[in-house]
């Protein structure tokens, strides 16, 4: 089943998504024994195209978790970054840092490959500060080239994807601007290595870019986009940074009119073609105390309003 667009033969020219929801963001601290029954949960209540999860280090769960998943023809996106943030690693590290991090995504690496997931997205590591970015960049590169041969390895066909964060606000990474990252696309491709990007909403938000625009340069080296929120125009707020509140939360940035304009984008840049729909994720965190399953489904009717609105039509699901 899937959440996108699905119009007869005829339809060519509607939008189409692969939706997907964010596991780790959706159910934070959640009792990892319950991650199986979730994961049907969320595969039986949401006509998903995909499911996004994180580090599932128990061999038994991550094969019940791929089982549910293939069952239902529900693609799998393996998120690396909070596991290697927590850990303190940094794939744009010095020395044995570096080597600690990349030794991390090595066998998240295999955590991925044993879900069956179609790409495993990272995040870039710490920025150490202007001067010392040129030598974090020639790291990073070395890391994610380690990681394309640790893919290799695994024979199970696996995009690597960069997702940018912000640099001065919340998690303060190397990456970062997005012109920046499509850099490092760059100079992968010089070696003959595929990366391209996961385009974070909030993450556009927090370093001051242009959605649209920005969406517009990075259109040709991503499939992958988060629809997410954030507080930014007050430090005080406790929700100020990468938090992820429900779309529309007071003092935030993205509500529903900044969604339909967020998907006009999505279309006038391609992300939405019925010949190659990009994974679009809703990425929400419940406020303290929500019953995260209520916040979801305010999130997913949210975005099916906000489709509407944008395109004239209802999601099928």
């Amino acid at each position: 089943m899937t959440i996108s667009i699905r119009g007869g033969a005829a339809d060519v020219n509607e939008p189409r998504a692969r939706f997907s929801i964010i596991h780790p963001q959706a159910f934070p601290g959640a009792d990892p024994r319950d991650l199986v029954s979730t994961v049907h949960r969320l595969i039986g209540d949401y006509p998903l195209a995909v499911l996004e999860i994180t580090s599932i280090p128990e061999a038994a769960t991550r094969h019940a978790v791929r089982h549910a998943m293939e069952a239902s023809s529900t693609g799998c996106v393996f998120l690396s970054g909070l596991p290697i943030m927590r850990a303190g690693a940094s794939l744009c590290a010095e020395g044995e840092l570096r080597e600690r991090a990349v030794a991390l995504a090595a066998s998240l690496v295999r955590e991925a490959a044993d879900l069956g997931a179609e790409a495993f997205v990272m995040v870039s590591g710490s920025d150490p500060g202007a001067a010392g970015r040129g030598r974090a960049l020639a790291n990073l590169l070395e890391s994610l080239t380690q990681i394309h041969e640790h893919v290799a390895r695994t024979g199970h066909p696996m995009r690597l994807r960069l997702e940018p964060t912000d640099r001065e606000m919340h998690w303060r990474q190397l990456l970062g601007p997005t012109s920046e990252a499509l850099g490092v696309v760059s100079a992968m491709a010089a070696r003959g290595l595929v990366v391209d990007l996961n385009i974070d909403v909030s993450h556009l938000l927090q370093l001051g870019e242009d959605i649209a625009g920005t969406l517009g340069i990075a259109a040709s080296n991503s499939r992958h986009v988060h629809l997410s929120n954030c507080v930014i125009g007050s430090g005080e707020d406790p929700l100020f940074g990468d938090h992820h509140p429900p779309f529309g939360h007071p003092g935030s940035e993205t509500g529903q009119s900044e969604l339909v304009l967020i998907l006009h984008a999505l279309r006038d840049h391609g992300y939405l073609s019925s010949a190659d729909p990009s994974v679009i994720g809703i990425e929400v965190v419940p406020l303290a105390g929500d019953d995260p399953w209520a916040t979801l489904d305010k999130a997913t009717s949210d975005v099916a309003l906000a489709w509407h609105s944008a395109f004239d039509v209802a999601l099928k699901r």
